[in-house]
């Protein structure tokens, strides 16, 4: 029974050893999105744009320091060449007509969609007609408009006017 084994092993260690499988040699696959390369050190991955959402196109945005502009003028230059505008609705004309934190005057590389939620704020939603291509917003819920009453507006306080007499000067030896 040994020999018999012994005389079946090579046959075994043989058979082994063929390799009957096909090689196929195939190309690395390699997906590199295109980049951009804002600054020296930093570059900024880019998905295709030609299929992309206009909202979610990259924008850098760099406004004049030296102007005091309104949330809604950030807005405005951020939609420049966006195709939108945004919709004119008198709830909303607290939020546009907003002084713009200076600190908002430079954003970028950012998303659209994200420098137009900057902009606005915490308080409030962004809403999206596509159809009109019209940029619209309207309060989260929880957060509300302060309104005062009419009779707790105040007024400037209204004084007498009285008209002071002019000064005598008096010069030396004469008096007026």
């Amino acid at each position: 029974m040994k020999i018999a084994m012994l005389a079946l092993l090579p046959i075994f260690v043989l058979t082994a050893c063929t390799n009957n499988s096909k090689t196929i040699a195939s190309k690395p696959k390699i997906e590199s999105k295109p980049v951009l390369q804002t600054d020296r050190y930093t570059i900024v991955e880019l998905d295709d744009p030609i299929h992309k959402y206009v909202l979610d196109q990259i924008i850098n945005i760099s406004l004049p320091k030296n102007l005091n502009l309104t949330v809604k003028d950030g807005m405005e230059y951020a939609l420049k060449q966006s195709g939108y505008s945004l919709c004119t609705n008198s709830d909303i004309n607290v939020l546009y007509e907003s002084t713009l934190p200076k600190v908002q005057y430079k954003m970028g590389p950012i998303l659209l969609n994200d420098a137009l939620h900057v902009m606005a704020g915490p308080a409030w939603n962004l809403d999206v007609n596509d159809v009109e291509r019209e940029i619209c917003f309207h309060l989260k819920k929880g957060y509300s408009r302060k309104q005062q009453p009419i009779s707790s507006v105040k007024q400037e306080p209204q004084f007498d006017t009285y008209q002071v007499p002019p000064r005598m000067i008096e010069t030396k030896g004469e008096k007026k």
